[in-house]
């Protein structure tokens, strides 16, 4: 989903996500050696997504299809993405909603693999999804030898799947799993085709015929305690039913190969010197019909170890140049004559396993058995017909095939997908009949009745709606009981969801409108599920704010947000959730959700205390947060080689990360002396990057000083010296405050230059290459008396935006902001001669934080004192918007500004962020009565 886009449908689930995997491999026993031969090789593979619901067989323009002519490693991968309609997230999935799909092959047709698992998604009528990896290929061949043969190993079949949901109510039973439309289902085909090259019909174009197949599919099916393993073999087997291993375990199951099974295949209708081919596919297939908490996964992989399919060719070299040949398909071979004497009873007899129960919106396995015996090999037509079940609108008509080899498996197994169309009506029915028996069997029950179950009136669900009035602009979310809908214009909403009667639900503005902002309110969202569907449901939309390009939002927890127990706010991340994480001054992690309310669940009620060498002496100044949720909190850490810099991790659930450094905790030492960060950064790549001050060998003062770690906490020994870069600017009074990234890889530390700790200061800017190589080392007077920088953001083009602490002659302090072109000379284009000076309070104004917007504004954070007594009583939050010249934006907030009091006593920013969808979230301090606490709010665009 994007940023401003939440989910739809959370779950919280156990990770269930199992593998189901098979390996082909090579086994040559005691048999003589196979001769090393490399077969001209033809691949094609596909991916396929089918909804449940879908009545019309996905055609190839809805595949995605790939092929390959030449040798070598073929690696390739896609992900089916999310549906269109609802999505039942589970999020202790790795892949989530997305379902993924892969093949490896290599470039002999030896040793190939396919992958997928089951997405939990659902199409836009809220059926669940299905789907597949094909990989196929054909190797060709000359024989050269009257006993020359084709064999190979199959070394493991493994299926697994875990079914943490509730039994479904349409009539499933662990006794009888087929009938169960809510299942799932994981499945391995293999197929394995013997093709003889007759004659050349034209130039490179050869008639053929198919001389042998061989098949069989493992398959898993079932849900939550009840599960069941078969196996289906249409021509000849190459594993069969006896050769599967069914285990159960608690809400799951697990199919393995009880042992290798090799399979040799003669060549005794190939003439010396004739040419042949060898086709194979392989299919794996998944569906989840629960979602939610229940998963199931299908693989064949691992070519690395050679645990492939791998083909051993004796007396047969490969042909030297390419057959064009028309691709053969699975299943083309004759099918049996029709018995032309009376019924053998040892052919045994076709029949239906009986009635058949479907549910609406789902599949069901349709059994066609053989009984009483095994001779000879028989195929039979199996056709719907309709009754007051319409083909095409409530089922997907079958009309197939199915065939049974002499000495085969029993059971055939004909998936029936059926359609939930939302309508209150009776139970369907519809008709399957056999018929056109080739082979000798007898027909039995030669006709069996389905009844689809009516989901709606079963389940007796109602939906969600109401009304929106006031809506002027767009991007309003509204959500309820795991639902949530986009609302872009006035009038009725219904949200996607079905409810049972006595749900009690709850309705919420999710995300508020934007373009232009507005605050909407829910003004009846309350209530209880009745026997109708709701649509009392109401939201009123105020006007767009007074100050249309800024203000405050009120949609984050009623605008302005305070802890007043933990410290003030001194640094601050977005989680990749929306979530956001914040440092303070009392070595406290708070964390928030994306509206502003306390993730209560995150530590101790919402609060960390977090430690970096454990020393209750630690400070930690800086915190962030990694692509895979951990958060990294960097500081002093106390002992060590006269205090240094440290880093520690904690995952995202608040725990601490001992495989991180050291035990937990990364040292950073320069000189033997004490080393402070003050800010941490994470790169694109994951390189954790600090910055901040170096005490000097000498002890006399501080460098600017930026260490490179990798993602594990080690120093990157690829950057700087052994991972360290250390600046002397002004002398003994350096020190660095903020810090930014470049999109080239370039890092920019800046804070204050000076000769020593009393001196006036200036505003010191290193910048370093991607490799830690010198490229800026700046002392730079930017007003009349004392600046430093407490803020930096690089432009696109690599100029530099500075927020400064800057003191005038009069004593009192101004906002101010510079320019730095990328050669670092002024750029006086930028405010006065490079600088943008404003005054806003009679006390003074300072700039701590500053970041730039995407259309190249610029926003910064601070306070702003509103008295000339310098009583820091009466601070308060300030936030500027400024056009790229430097000049203020008048169309932001009041004249450009946005004055903010908490508690009518002290308040600062210290940090901000810009979210992805543009508004910036500031905190810092919001003093309440003696405590110094937290004090945070978010800024419309």
């Amino acid at each position: 989903p994007s940023p401003g886009r939440p989910m739809a449908r959370r779950f919280i689930a156990a990770a269930i996500l199992t593998l189901a995997t098979i390996w082909l491999a090579a086994c040559g026993g005691d048999e003589p050696p196979a001769v090393a031969v490399e077969p001209t090789l033809t691949r094609y593979w596909a991916y396929e997504t089918t909804p449940a619901g879908a009545m019309d067989p996905v055609v190839f323009g809805d595949k995605l299809y790939g092929g390959d002519n030449e040798s070598g490693l073929v690696a390739h991968s896609v992900t089916f993405p999310p549906s269109t309609g609802n999505l039942h997230a589970l999020l202790a999935l790795p892949r989530g909603p997305y379902s993924t799909g892969e093949i490896l092959s290599d470039g002999t047709g030896k040793i190939y693999s396919a992958a997928v698992d089951s997405p939990v998604a659902v199409d836009e009528n809220d059926y669940a999804l299905a789907t597949s990896t094909y990989y196929r290929q054909v190797v060709r061949y000359r024989k050269i030898a009257a006993d020359a043969t084709v064999s190979f190993t199959v070394s493991k079949i493994w299926i697994a799947s875990a079914g943490g949901n509730p039994w479904y109510s349409e009539g499933c039973s662990p006794a009888d799993f087929y009938d169960c439309a809510g299942n799932l289902t994981g499945e391995v085909k293999l197929e394995v085709q013997l093709g003889r090259y007759d004659r050349p019909v034209g130039p490179r174009l050869w008639e053929y015929s198919i001389v042998k197949e061989w098949d069989s599919k493992a398959s898993l099916h079932g849900l939550t305690e009840a599960w069941g393993a078969y196996n289906e073999v249409w021509t000849n087997p190459i594993w069969g039913f006896g050769d599967l291993v069914l285990d159960r375990y608690h809400l799951g199951a697990r199919v393995t190969l009880a042992r290798p099974i090799k399979v040799t295949i003669p060549l005794d209708a190939i003439a010396v010197d004739g040419r042949f081919f060898l086709h194979s596919q392989l299919t794996v297939s998944t569906y989840n019909g629960q979602q939610a908490e229940s998963g199931i996964s299908a693989m064949l992989r691992d070519p690395v170890d050679a645990n492939g399919i791998d083909f051993e060719v004796t007396g047969a070299v490969p042909e030297p140049e390419r057959l064009a040949d028309p691709q053969p398909t699975m299943g083309s071979m004759p099918l049996p004559p029709v018995c032309a004497g009376p019924v053998d009873p040892e052919a045994g007899v076709l029949t239906f396993a009986g009635p058949v129960d479907a549910a609406e919106g789902g599949r069901t396995l349709v059994r066609v058995l053989r009984t009483g015996g095994k001779k000879g090999d028989l195929a039979v037509r199996v056709k719907t017909a309709d009754g007051n079940a319409v083909a095409g609108a409530d089922y997907r008509a079958i009309d197939q095939v199915l065939r049974f080899p002499d000495g085969g498996d029993e059971v055939r197994l004909l998936p029936l997908w059926t359609a939930r169309d939302g309508v209150l009506e009776p139970d369907e029915t519809l008709t399957l009949s056999l018929g056109e028996v080739r082979g000798c069997a007898a027909l039995g029950t030669a006709q069996a009745t389905v009844t689809i179950r009516d989901y709606d009136s079963a389940h007796q669900t109602y939906t969600l709606g109401g009304t929106v009035t006031g809506l002027v602009g767009s991007g309003l979310f509204v959500r309820s009981n795991g639902f949530d809908v986009q609302v872009n214009a006035d009038g009725p909403f219904t949200l996607p969801g079905r409810f049972a009667p006595g749900t009690v639900y709850s309705l919420d503005v999710e995300v508020q409108p934007n373009n232009p902002v507005q605050t909407c309110r829910v003004t009846n969202g309350q209530g209880t599920v009745g026997d109708a569907n709701v649509t009392s449901l109401a939201v009123v939309c105020d006007p767009p704010t007074s100050l249309p390009g800024g203000g405050l939002d009120t949609s984050f927890a009623g605008g302005l947000v305070t802890n007043p127990s933990h410290g003030a706010a001194i640094s601050m991340a977005r989680q990749g959730d929306g979530k956001l994480v914040l440092l303070t001054d009392f070595n406290k992690l708070l964390r928030y959700n994306a509206n502003g309310t306390l993730d209560t669940g995150f530590g101790s009620n919402g609060v960390l205390s977090a430690t970096l060498s454990g020393n209750a002496l630690d400070l930690l100044r800086a915190v962030t947060v990694q692509a895979d949720g951990g958060i990294l909190v960097a500081g002093l850490a106390r002992g060590g080689t006269a205090d240094d810099m440290g880093v520690k991790r904690y995952r995202s659930d608040g725990t601490a990360d001992t495989t991180f450094g050291s035990g937990g905790l990364a040292r950073v030492d320069f000189n033997g002396r004490a080393d402070d960060a003050v800010v941490i950064l994470v790169q694109p790549d994951g390189k954790i990057v600090i910055g901040g001050t170096a005490i000097t060998a000498n002890g006399l003062g501080g460098d600017f000083a930026i260490a490179r770690l990798g993602n594990n906490g080690s120093l990157d020994t690829g950057f700087g010296t052994s991972g360290k870069v250390s600046t002397n600017i002004g002398g003994n009074g350096d020190s660095g405050a903020a810090m930014a990234l470049h999109s080239d890889g370039s890092i920019v530390l800046v804070g204050r230059a000076a000769s020593d700790g009393g001196a006036t200061a200036d505003t010191g800017v290193v910048r370093v290459s991607a490799s830690g190589q010198p490229e800026l080392a700046l002392r730079l007077r930017l007003t009349d008396d004392w600046d430093e920088a407490k803020g930096v953001v690089v432009q696109p083009d690599g100029k530099i935006v500075l927020a400064l602490e800057a003191r005038m002659v009069a004593g009192l302090y101004q906002h101010a902001l510079a320019r730095l072109n990328a050669d670092g000379t002024v750029d006086e284009n930028f405010g006065n001669l490079g600088v943008a000076l404003t005054s806003f309070s009679v006390g003074g104004d300072h700039a701590r934080a500053v970041t730039l917007l995407a259309d190249g504004r610029i926003l910064t954070a601070g306070f702003a004192r509103g008295t000339a007594q310098q009583i820091s009583d009466f601070d308060d939050m300030l936030i500027t918007r400024h056009l790229a010249d430097g000049s203020l934006d008048p169309a932001f907030g009041s004249g450009g500004k946005l004055i903010v009091d908490f508690f009518d006593a002290s308040d600062g920013a210290r940090c901000m962020l810009l979210q992805p969808d543009g508004r910036a979230v500031v905190a810092g301090l919001a003093r309440s009565g003696q405590n110094n606490g937290l004090g945070m709010l978010r800024v419309l665009p």
